[in-house]
């Protein structure tokens, strides 16, 4: 913020009531996602999967399958509008 304050770029724009849902159950499915990982990514991908656990080899799994599957999906909405 002090940067684009600084260049003279900074503006206050109020939100739209359709981003601010965007934004909290985005904010809510982030925490739901940290809550089912126990320790995070560094602790999954440095410590559980090497041990061989397998909830750690299954939340590596959906993350990876969630991550392609928003990929995709997103991929196919925008291929649509700019038709």
């Amino acid at each position: 913020m002090l940067s684009a304050w600084l260049g003279s770029s900074f503006r206050w724009v109020t939100p739209r009531p359709r981003r601010v849902v965007q934004h909290v159950v985005g904010g809510v499915l982030m925490g739901i996602g940290a809550r089912a990982v126990p320790g995070g990514n560094d602790l999954l991908l440095l410590w559980v999967i090497p041990s061989l656990a397998v909830y750690g080899v299954v939340a590596y799994l959906v993350t990876t399958a969630t991550i392609a599957t928003v990929h995709v999906t997103a991929t196919m909405l925008r291929s649509n509008t700019t038709r």
